[in-house]
């Protein structure tokens, strides 16, 4: 069996996992690109995260002690 076969069987089974859309695909299979680069961020702003146990100036509550 050739090896290009299997590396291209990898690759689109990689690509599938990822849900890549066809045009992304295309951009992988000419080499353009690697799967991993149209994964999709973790968007989650832990920065802007507001606790309902902070008062309007991000302090904790003193009420719990």
């Amino acid at each position: 069996m050739n090896n290009n076969y299997i590396e291209d069987e990898e690759l689109e089974m990689k690509m599938n996992a990822l849900s890549l859309e066809e045009w992304q695909k295309e951009l992988v299979r000419k080499g353009e690109y690697e799967p991993e680069d149209f994964e999709e961020e973790d968007i989650s702003d832990d920065d802007n995260y507001y606790h309902e146990d902070e008062d309007d100036f991000g302090y904790f509550d003193d009420e719990d002690e």
